[in-house]
């Protein structure tokens, strides 16, 4: 190798190749060597110098080529700062870098504001149940799988040797219970002297009319 990576030559030959490619229309190649070129540059020069301004200014319009206004951006963002603090605002090459900064500004919102409304056609085109769907699974993430009661009663299709013990014991509880309270309702009316009274009451008046209607 004759001469070291960061040497001038080399940053030359990396800003001609950058150059041939764009005449191409090959612009991400050529901002792989535009990079390159810039690279030697700052360590030659440093990162405050009005020739690697310029190369920043090359990139950003570079990618402005392929859309990319965000990349664009940045460095043209440089180029302004670098020009700005070395050569004053009334400079026309301050002037160029601010229209720039302004036209790259304009485009990235809009290519923002292009790439939301797609967004947007393409949910409306999904099916609607399909759409439902998707927000339920969404809704669902992170969620486990449901889990019955402890006090919902068993199933009357499930063999009760099949289910857990803990759902055959609130059915034992719950069955017992009801069969308690029977119990007691019936306990409570025989305990009762009124309801006795009037039962056998009621049965003596009975008697006595059917003897009534055999003398007749």
């Amino acid at each position: 190798m004759i001469c070291s990576p960061n040497h001038p030559d080399i940053a030359t030959t990396f800003n001609n190749i950058a150059m041939m490619l764009q005449d191409l229309q090959k612009h991400k190649q050529a901002i792989n060597y535009l990079l390159e070129c810039t690279r030697c540059y700052e360590n030659l020069l440093g990162l405050d110098n009005i020739q690697v301004a310029g190369l920043y200014h090359a990139i950003a319009l570079a990618y402005s080529q392929i859309d990319q206004y965000k990349e664009a951006l940045n460095y043209e963002k440089k180029n302004y700062n670098i020009l700005h603090t070395k050569v004053g605002e009334n400079d026309l090459r301050v002037i160029e870098s601010n229209f720039c900064l302004k036209t790259f500004t304009a485009k990235a919102v809009q290519a923002q504001i292009e790439t939301k409304k797609t967004q947007l056609n393409i949910t409306s085109q999904l099916n609607p149940g399909r759409l439902q769907e998707l927000k339920k699974e969404k809704g669902n993430i992170g969620k486990g799988p449901s889990v019955p009661s402890a006090t919902t009663t068993p199933s009357a299709n499930v063999p009760m040797g099949s289910r857990p013990l803990s759902e055959v014991i609130n059915f034992i509880n719950e069955k017992g219970t009801t069969s308690k309270s029977f119990l007691q309702r019936n306990q409570a009316a025989a305990a009762s002297p009124s309801s006795v009274f009037d039962r056998v009451f009621a049965d003596e008046n009975a008697k006595k009319k059917n003897k009534l209607k055999k003398k007749k």
